[in-house]
């Protein structure tokens, strides 16, 4: 499975994003591409973060303006404990998150 991957699971009304892996600036260029993409379905999006391994600045950025941009339509999924908790908490956007 690559980095970042369209998966249709849940509600087929939901657009799904689960990432996987290392979320860096070396796959931050797909990531942004791909919220791109999704977001330009005007359909409500879960980016499930389970499966990141870790995640710097560059992904959590990119996660933090998409949130903003489409706070109602966009839904973050972490399991607590996470390195991606623990960066968005860090961000001080620890509310943004919903638990796995």
């Amino acid at each position: 499975m690559s980095a970042n991957e369209h998966q249709p699971v849940g509600d087929p009304k939901t657009a799904q994003l689960e990432l996987t892996g290392c979320q860096d600036v070396r796959v931050a260029g797909d990531l942004h591409r791909n919220l791109i993409e999704l977001l330009a379905l005007n359909e409500p999006v879960t980016i499930n973060c389970v499966a990141v391994d870790s995640i710097d600045a560059a992904a959590l950025q990119l996660l933090l303006a998409a949130k903003r941009e489409v706070s109602e339509k966009l839904t973050i999924v972490a399991p607590e404990g996470s390195e991606s908790v623990t960066w968005f908490r860090l961000a001080g956007a620890g509310d943004m998150l919903q638990p796995a």
